[in-house]
This record gives C-alpha cells, structure tokens and sequence, in this order.
C-alpha cells in the first residue's frame, strides 16, 4: 500500500478515524523498525460484531478516500460533508425513548 500510495501518511487515517468517532492511536515502532507505522486497536471481549463491521467499513472508507485524493484536504473536505449528515443521529434519543428529567440537572442523564 505504502508503495502505490507514498502521499497517505498513517497520522491521516488517525484523524479521520476520530473524527468519526474511533481512537485508533498511530505509533511507530522501535529504532530497528523506525519506519514501520502501526494503528492499535483496543476492543473489549464483549463488543458486537456490528460494531466491528461498523469500526471496519470506516477503516476501509477512510483509507480508500485518502489513497484516490489528491491532499489529505481533499478527503478532509469529503469527510466533512458526510460527517455534517449524520452529526444530529448522534447522542439524541428518539422520541419515547429515555426517562423524563427530574429538574434536579440541566440535561436528563
């Protein structure tokens, strides 16, 4: 991959992964290996296979973008247009769904 595609640089796919919600920290590994670039993924023993599915189509959709564009600025541009449509999705409750506040606290927990 490095050799089709010099001008992706791992620090990228770091960034676009947490702007889509993920830390996948990048580290390069010791001095003998100092080129070597590796993301570490944690993942607890009871996660869910649709969100490994999710984790990895986001993976693939973050490389693949940044391999076809021209600038990380580019597929910075594009992620923002995708990141903008589902920003509301996040963190809301659905109608009906939830408890009602009590007023002690500003926002229901």
């Amino acid at each position: 991959f490095q050799e089709k595609h010099p001008h992706v640089q791992q620090k990228w796919v770091q960034t676009l992964l947490r702007s889509k919600g993920w830390i996948v920290p990048s580290y390069e590994l010791a001095p003998a290996l100092e080129t070597v670039e590796i993301l570490r993924v944690v993942v607890r023993e009871n996660v869910t296979a649709s969100l490994i599915d999710k984790l990895f189509g986001d993976i693939i959709e973050v490389v693949e973008g940044l391999a076809k564009s021209d600038s990380p600025q580019h597929a910075l541009a594009v992620l923002g247009q995708s990141y903008k449509s589902t920003e509301s999705e996040h963190g809301n409750l659905k109608k009906g769904e939830g408890s009602e506040s009590s007023g002690t606290y500003a926002k229901p927990c």
